[in-house]
């Protein structure tokens, strides 16, 4: 390994980190949605969308047809 560069220590690291990595996957619960959206009221052309979706109501026509 040390042809390599590495050291039997940064080896360990190395397995350690990744062995806490995967058992904080595997440990970190379900996501779980609120029910409450906030949307920033800015201004300028690039937030016209924001304004149409809210004028349309098209978060709450799309959360009412796909139930959580």
């Amino acid at each position: 390994m040390k042809a390599l560069g590495l050291t039997t220590l940064s080896v360990k690291r190395k397995a350690l980190g990744a062995a806490f990595g995967i058992a904080a996957m595997l440990l970190a619960g379900q996501a779980v949605a609120e029910g409450k959206i906030r949307i920033a009221q800015q201004f300028g052309i690039s937030y016209l969308i924001l304004d149409v979706v809210r004028d349309q109501k098209l978060v709450e026509k799309h959360c009412r047809r796909e139930p959580a």
